[in-house]
């Protein structure tokens, strides 16, 4: 079938099929360039136990495209975020560089936008890496993490979060909960969001008249150029 992708075990279609990408996920242009195929992979964080070196272990096709009307460069094909993010192994406050980072983000933030009572919102909140630096400091945080075993450590540790995707269905009901957002923020995760235009839909709605959205993700020509 030309527009999906069986996801492959050891080779043998099996379950799961991948919507093709046909449209581009910011302008919705149809005019694609594939300019780059590594085959069916493995997913990222997905680490097989010794002993299991010989079972099934699914792998999905890593294309990348470029949108030729906006140029935006994404994946060819979308692994269902319900598969790739529900149980999660990667924690953010494992690296120390991240800690670091985080905390001088959190101390930015804190100094000059959001004031005492203020909701700071963060999306894909991890373990509450930044938020935890934001805790008795008198405004109100809470992450949003998709992954159900890294949100119940988040909450554990007294870091608010919603186990659940950010859209803008979620941003509808945060906003009748708790009001609206001073700060949202959203560190390495736009690459990881399918429909990015409900996403930035959703923090518009969420985000007070006179908030700050604060963005982070990687450039492509600075990956490439760097190495």
């Amino acid at each position: 079938v030309p527009n999906q992708f069986a996801c492959l075990h050891q080779g043998k279609p099996k379950g799961v099929y991948m919507p093709k990408v046909t449209k581009c996920r910011i302008c919705e242009s149809e005019d694609l360039y594939f300019f780059l195929k590594l085959g069916p992979t493995p997913l990222a964080n997905r680490f097989i136990k010794p002993g299991q070196e010989n079972a099934d272990e699914p792998s999905y096709p890593l294309d990348i495209c470029l949108c030729k009307k906006c140029y935006l460069v994404q994946l060819g094909f979308i692994v269902p975020p319900e598969i790739l993010f529900r149980d999660y192994i990667y924690f953010s406050s494992t690296s120390s560089t991240i800690r670091g980072h985080f905390a001088s983000l959190a101390k930015e933030v804190l100094e000059n936008y959001a004031l005492t009572g203020d909701l700071v919102v963060e999306i894909a909140s991890n373990d509450g890496v930044l938020l935890k630096n934001m805790l008795g400091k008198g405004i109100r945080p809470l992450g949003i993490e998709p992954a159900t075993n890294i949100a119940k450590v988040a909450n554990d540790a007294g870091i608010e979060t919603l186990n659940d995707f950010f859209n803008s269905q979620t941003a509808g009901k945060i906003l009748s909960e708790r009001g609206p957002a001073k700060v949202i923020l959203a560190n390495n995760v736009f690459a990881h969001i399918p429909d990015l235009n409900d996403c930035v839909m959703g923090m518009e709605r969420l985000l007070h008249e006179e908030g700050v959205i604060i963005i982070e993700f990687p450039y492509l020509c600075d990956l490439y150029e760097n190495l």
